[in-house]
């Protein structure tokens, strides 16, 4: 297997790999910050890990207007945060450790990005998806495995979405999806 950064140039096959991964219409944009986000390749593209900058106040803002998420006061309240936006295996490679290892990428560089240098801290977010139906895959062990400290669960978080998009869930099907997320938050010491 083959891991590198991703390029916009994989945006069209991270796309079909998210959607194949949770559903038509949830993919969402591939925006991505290059210096953090990686693909896996075996035999195409088999696994994603996109991750974005952002500012800690903002995200916090979007955190507290949206679902109800009683713990979105233990985010920091300044600086920036390391979002984990996606992270997706394709299902015949689940299981052989590529979504632990294109984690453990997005942290390395995380920690080696010069604008993050000099602050005590460098937080990585992401969010987990629970699956309304339990025989499906969630990432959630893997961060803990991780040593990400769970922060809470955010029930029906993909409800309003599912709705205006008119995504179809695996495990929920036709909007709205009832599908939660836990969040998940690691503090990096920089290198």
């Amino acid at each position: 297997m083959d891991v590198r950064r991703y390029t916009p140039a994989d945006a069209d096959a991270v796309v079909a790999l998210l959607e194949a991964a949770v559903g038509a219409g949830f993919a969402g944009s591939t925006a991505a910050d290059p210096r953090l986000s990686w693909v896996a390749l075996d035999d195409g593209l088999c696994g994603v890990a996109l991750a974005v900058v952002d500012d800690a106040p903002r995200l916090r803002r979007t955190y507290a207007e949206g679902p109800a998420f009683a713990a979105f006061e233990r985010l920091p309240a300044r600086g920036r945060i390391v979002r984990i936006r996606q992270l997706a295996v394709r299902a015949d490679r689940r299981g052989r450790g590529v979504a632990s290892d294109l984690v453990a990428r997005v942290e390395a560089a995380a920690t080696g990005l010069a604008f993050l240098h000099g602050r005590d801290t460098i937080h990585v977010l992401a969010n987990a998806w629970l699956p309304s139906d339990p025989a499906l895959p969630t990432s959630a062990g893997l961060f803990r495995r991780a040593g990400y400290d769970d922060l809470g669960e955010i029930a029906d978080f993909f409800g309003e979405f599912s709705r205006a998009a008119g995504a179809t869930c695996p495990a929920c099907g036709r909007p709205p999806c009832r599908c939660s997320v836990r969040v998940m938050l690691k503090c990096l010491r920089p290198a």
